[in-house]
């Protein structure tokens, strides 16, 4: 990755640390996921784009992560911070961060369970032309759809149904979403969703 993409992506690790104290950074293993909540037993892997596109998923950062014992979840967050490349160019990590929190925000975060991210993956999944690589860009529009239960097109035909796009039963989830983002667990998280609601959102 670059140092601009490092950059985003430690400035967004820091944002959830900041709200979610009790965590356990593990990012420097790329083994597991970046984060892992030992009170409530469960793993958190940060992503985090511009909300003009979105979060760019690793195949690694899906299927990696499936032999855990304990349950992973995505976080998923979009910024606004654009033109990334042109503006983020100061020489040190530190003057970077510095910028990054006088012109970056995190405008929604949204915690997704893993058994919907590999759904996502297996529909929206692409291959890089220029690495070869396997990827898949979660957009906002993606989630709203999701979070919404709202028609959409793929390949100018109409998709009536996300569950049924998708292959998931939403009655299997906690859903809910805020005006900063949202959660979509599964009801067996429910501690965990609680958890979320009170200490990242606020609520």
């Amino acid at each position: 990755m670059s140092k601009v993409t490092d950059s985003i992506g430690l400035k967004y690790e820091r944002h959830l640390e900041d709200s979610l104290s009790d965590l356990i950074c593990t990012s420097s293993n790329l083994s597991v996921p970046d984060f892992y909540n030992s009170n409530l037993n469960f793993w958190i892997e940060a992503k985090v784009g511009n909300v003009l596109w979105g979060p760019r998923i690793k195949e690694y950062q899906v299927k990696g992560f499936r032999d855990l014992e304990a349950p992973v979840f995505y976080a998923l967050g979009f910024h606004n911070f654009h033109d990334a490349g042109k503006r983020l160019i100061q020489k040190t990590e530190r003057g970077r961060q510095s910028f990054l929190d006088k012109n970056m925000k995190i405008l929604e975060t949204y915690f997704i369970s893993d058994e919907l991210i590999e759904k996502i993956w297996d529909n929206e999944g692409r291959i890089s032309a220029n690495t070869g690589y396997s990827y898949c860009m979660v957009k906002k529009g993606i989630l709203n759809n999701i979070f919404q239960n709202r028609k959409f097109k793929r390949s100018g035909v109409i998709i009536s149904s996300p569950e049924l796009f998708y292959g998931y039963n939403k009655e299997d989830f906690l859903v809910e979403q805020f005006d900063t983002g949202g959660v979509f667990l599964r009801k067996k998280d429910e501690a965990v969703v609680d958890y979320l609601k009170k200490s990242f959102f606020k609520l």
